[in-house]
């Protein structure tokens, strides 16, 4: 994948990168790279979406509409 990726959040633009290779339906876990760090994200049961190694500074929220968009994008 390795392309770059943005997205409009809260009036900003923001750039990540997927680091996976591929990602298909039963993709329940996932790499980016943002502003510089990597995250893991990870889709529970109910199909939710959640960073475990979010830090005081990260934005949840940036995170959950990053993993919704990507989900939207390759249909997760």
């Amino acid at each position: 994948m390795k392309l770059p990726l943005r997205i409009r959040f809260e009036d900003q633009d923001y750039s990540y990168t997927i680091l996976n290779n591929t990602l298909d339906r039963t993709t329940r876990e996932f790499r980016i790279l943002l502003a510089d760090q990597e995250y893991t994200l990870l889709r529970n049961e109910k199909n939710e979406w959640s960073c475990p190694d979010l830090t005081i500074n990260d934005n949840p929220a940036l995170l959950i509409a990053i993993a919704r968009s990507i989900g939207l994008r390759y249909q997760l």
